[in-house]
């Protein structure tokens, strides 16, 4: 087994637990928690990814943030994107391309985390109620399922 896919394996659980609580919690992450893991990915695609795929993903993250963008203000005559769409996301999905080895995985990561997000905030919001929650920690939920996303990709959860 590779040495180095475990330690990053291992830094990538860590890391994404810690960004789930403080989202949770606070509705506020570290920029230190951000800023390592964009290093960790960064060490990741180094290692496992060509730059071409590592740039078409981050062409579709842009995509999907404009075509948002443009959504908000056509929906709420708003150019404020940070009033439905924190920095934090947008921190977040700014982070995770270089673990997706095709486009195709970083569409259906986008699709599952966000079907998953939904799911674990209503069962959550059932759980733990909270007078007058507006935000959902979309940032904190999604980063629960990129461990998934790269150990079943390196098919480290069979061995």
């Amino acid at each position: 087994m590779d040495y180095f896919l475990l330690i990053i394996s291992i830094l990538i659980i860590f890391i994404s637990i810690a960004i789930f609580v403080q989202d949770f919690k606070d509705r506020l992450v570290s920029i230190w928690l951000y800023l390592s893991l964009f290093i960790v990915s960064a060490a990741y695609w180094y290692l496992y990814n060509s730059s071409e795929i590592v740039l078409i993903n981050y062409i579709l993250i842009f995509s999907i943030l404009v075509f948002l963008s443009i959504y908000i203000f056509i929906r709420f005559k708003s150019l404020n994107i940070r009033k439905y769409f924190g920095l934090g996301d947008m921190l977040f999905l700014c982070s995770v391309p270089p673990f997706f080895s095709s486009p195709y995985e970083m569409v259906f990561f986008l699709i599952f985390g966000l079907i998953a997000s939904l799911v674990v905030h209503l069962v959550l919001a059932k759980t733990f109620v909270r007078k007058n929650i507006e935000t959902i920690p979309l940032a904190g939920y999604m980063s629960l399922c990129v461990p998934f996303f790269v150990l079943l990709n390196h098919q480290v959860l069979w061995m």
